[in-house]
């Protein structure tokens, strides 16, 4: 990867381009997971690679990541700047979570072995329920996991629920992890305005999954363009030498992919961090003033009346929100079985044809992949 530009050649940029630059500063900050060959077996099976069954595992992957950066680091880290010895410490402790050695507690090797206690075979493809609760189990058996998590029964957020983590005895962040569908077959297009809304929200971690039988990770949007990170590329295993630089290459990715947000599959996982209860009430005061109600995204009983013109505490009433039918659980398994029957989706803006052209991207200075498109500012991140 090239040295950065002196910080001089900055000053000179227009407020278009800085908006852009910011972007693809923190574009290639996140931590990004793809499919790794040459690992130890995943025992008790004798698959070596994830290659063609782990994406969604790997989707999961860098939305937890992210969750436990914003917690640690903060959000406006970013992984090329000059690193305080705290940020390279804590940096290096998130990725060595999320190795893949049988020992880490996000490794392919634990998050598919948890998979066996979901009636889910190894080499089998995770859908979004199923990384849900897998990443839950593994949070739980986790000593230093900075965060809880929650996945909300048949998709009814109770707000009491996530205060109750948040205040416990061990005070940790609350990390929501809502395995939904937003259609049958299709995304219902009646949904996108509310899906495109969740990027303004500071507490948004984004969304996993969400393409037929190819799950990207989507975190930011400008218009109907969803820009994510694609884990369907074959990596070498990360080596215990690599992880002690900041940032570590292969981890990161420079090149910005896009697609419409029409062509999402409705089936996925969205991500929300609550740091403290003054966030809790942000989110569910968000969530009534910016979504529109009657294509709600998720479920929320409002159980301590912050959503009441009064905020008396103890009302209890149910609001519909950003959202599918609380019934509709039984959605989850079907979806997770017939995904991978789905004929693989060709659509990208960037081209995908080998890993070797992608590889010798990595060394190149940031990239978006459609350059035919405007100039991308309004970035909602």
């Amino acid at each position: 990867m090239r040295p950065a530009p002196d910080a001089s050649f900055y000053n000179h940029l227009t407020a278009k381009q800085e908006v852009l630059r910011q972007f693809l500063m923190d574009f290639q900050s996140r931590l990004w997971f793809t499919y790794r060959k040459d690992l130890a077996r995943i025992e008790p099976s004798f698959y070596t690679c994830d290659s063609g069954w782990g994406c969604m595992m790997r989707t999961g992957q860098s939305l937890l990541a992210q969750a436990f950066v914003q917690v640690l680091l903060g959000r406006e880290w970013r992984a090329h700047l000059s690193q305080t010895q705290y940020g390279q410490r804590r940096y290096t402790e998130v990725l060595n979570w999320f190795v893949d050695d049988p020992d880490r507690p996000y490794s392919i090797h634990r998050i598919a072995k948890a998979g066996l206690t979901l009636d889910k075979r190894i080499g089998e493809w995770f859908g979004p329920s199923t990384v849900a609760h897998a990443f839950k189990r593994l949070s739980q058996q986790h000593e230093d996991c900075p965060l809880s998590i929650m996945v909300p029964m048949d998709g009814l957020l109770q707000v009491s629920g996530v205060n109750q983590l948040l205040l416990g005895g061990a005070w940790k962040p609350v990390l929501l992890l809502i395995p939904t569908r937003f259609g049958l077959d299709k995304l219902t297009e009646k949904y996108i305005p509310n899906l495109k809304q969740l990027f303004r929200m500071p507490q948004f971690m984004g969304i996993a999954g969400g393409r037929p039988g190819r799950s990207l990770y989507f975190v930011a949007c400008q218009g109907d363009e969803l820009f994510y990170y694609d884990p369907h590329f074959v990596k070498p295993r990360a080596l215990s030498e690599e992880l002690g630089t900041c940032p570590v290459p292969s981890f990161h990715c420079s090149v910005v992919r896009c697609v419409d947000i029409v062509e999402l599959d409705p089936s996925m996982l969205l991500g929300f961090l609550i740091q403290s209860p003054e966030d809790l009430e942000d989110f569910m005061v968000r969530l009534k003033k910016d979504m529109d109600r009657s294509y709600p995204l998720l479920s929320v009983q409002d159980d301590m009346g912050l959503l009441g013109s009064n905020g008396v505490n103890g009302q209890i009433r149910e609001e519909r929100y950003p959202g599918q039918q609380t019934n509709h659980h039984h959605h989850y398994r079907r979806s997770e079985q017939n995904e991978e029957k789905k004929e693989e989706d060709t659509f990208s803006v960037k081209s995908l044809d080998s890993e070797e052209e992608e590889e010798e991207e990595f060394e190149d200075d940031f990239v978006v992949a459609d350059e035919e498109e405007e100039e991308h500012t309004g970035l909602l991140v």
